[in-house]
């Protein structure tokens, strides 16, 4: 830890303080998990959106069947990275959003598995209340943001 501030070349030259802060703010954004979440789709990646009730971790028979649909439909499962993304929308304490994401992503690779899915191929993103892709101050963007995100990457052969 630093216990002299003033020792910092950017005390005596405030160009270089900004400098600094903008090396910091460049390298917290990017670190390899916003690389990764930064990623675009491309037209070889395919996705589908699990939803939920509010707090809940259950999923219904339709999204269930949706999941089965969505899995039986890829030629060659083996040729992907299954990368599972949970959300929650923002009420709650955070903590408990990130374990509700937690919890909603462990359901959804719990029905992957059961469909004979090596657990190893899937890689699990929990997100909880941050990275919304709906508005949070709207009922309706609180709806879309209680989901899981199951994105199959198509591997580089």
């Amino acid at each position: 830890m630093l216990k002299n501030l003033t020792s910092l070349p950017s005390y005596k030259n405030p160009n270089l303080g900004l400098l600094y802060f903008m090396v910091v703010v460049l390298l917290i954004a990017i670190t390899p998990s916003n690389i990764l979440n930064a990623q675009a789709l491309v037209p070889e990646d395919k996705t589908i959106s699990i939803y939920f009730g509010g707090g809940s971790y259950y999923i219904d028979e339709e999204q269930e069947s949706d999941l089965v649909r969505f899995i039986e439909e890829v030629d060659n499962i083996a040729l992907y990275q299954i990368e599972v993304h949970g959300h929650t929308d923002n009420i709650g304490s955070r903590d408990f959003n990130l374990y509700l994401s937690h919890m909603r992503c462990e359901a959804v690779i719990y029905e992957l598995t059961n469909m004979l899915i090596e657990p190893e191929t899937i890689f699990q993103y929990d997100h909880g209340e941050d990275d919304p892709a709906f508005d949070n101050d709207i009922w309706q963007g609180k709806l879309h943001n209680r989901r899981v995100d199951v994105i199959l990457r198509k591997l580089a052969m």
